[in-house]
């Protein structure tokens, strides 16, 4: 049976329908869910208090575009920045003492940076951050917080495409075009006061 889900509400005797071009959910097979909907006139008639029931949609038609594309546009975390005063020492820390698998170490001029990258499992990385000047934003970072968890990085398919979205939602962009990142890598990063108090970066790698 093909419904309308405002439709529905007619009847309490409606217990299983199929939503039509369902934008809000994406199955590949039947999925039976609850969800909550205005009650039906003639219980509301019967009970004013009754102002809401429930309802079993079977979700069987495939999803909009928009939301399959979209739950695919934000991919794993790509690594853990950290920010260090002394990358040497920090290397010897996280090499030798803590055990994580080094790869090697490069250098940003134009984020006046320098970071030594750790393997963390088979996608994810620890990035340690040391800042090349005094003016940089690590060095800002290092000198009101101190040295700790920096930023957290996720990685997307297409960064562009991520920022041309988030724009449109009002988000506060560091960047609004992708810079150069490690490894020959897009990035950019979503402000802190969007994200909960989390400096988010974006990550494309080629």
């Amino acid at each position: 049976m093909n419904a309308d889900p405002e439709a529905v509400a007619t009847s309490c005797d409606v217990s299983v329908i199929r939503i039509l071009n369902c934008t809000l959910w994406s199955a590949s097979s039947p999925t039976i869910f609850v969800v909550t909907v205005p009650a039906c006139k003639p219980c509301a008639a019967q009970n004013p208090r009754k102002v809401r029931w429930k309802l079993f949609y079977n979700v069987t038609d495939k999803p909009s575009n928009t939301l399959k594309g979209r739950k695919k546009m934000i991919g794993a975390i790509d690594h853990i920045g950290i920010a260090v005063k002394n990358l040497d020492e920090a290397i010897a820390l996280y090499r030798d003492v803590l055990g994580f698998h080094f790869e090697g170490v490069q250098t940003l001029n134009d984020r006046k940076i320098k970071i030594a990258s750790f393997r963390c499992g088979s996608e994810s990385h620890i990035e340690l951050v040391q800042p090349l000047s005094s003016d940089s934003t690590v060095a800002k970072f290092l000198e009101n917080r101190g040295e700790g968890i920096h930023h957290f990085a996720v990685k997307v398919n297409n960064i562009k495409a991520v920022l041309d979205e988030y724009k449109l939602k009002d988000l506060t962009l560091i960047d609004e075009e992708p810079k150069p990142g490690a490894g020959g890598s897009k990035v950019a990063f979503i402000h802190p006061k969007s994200t909960r108090g989390v400096l988010l970066e974006l990550v494309e790698r080629p």
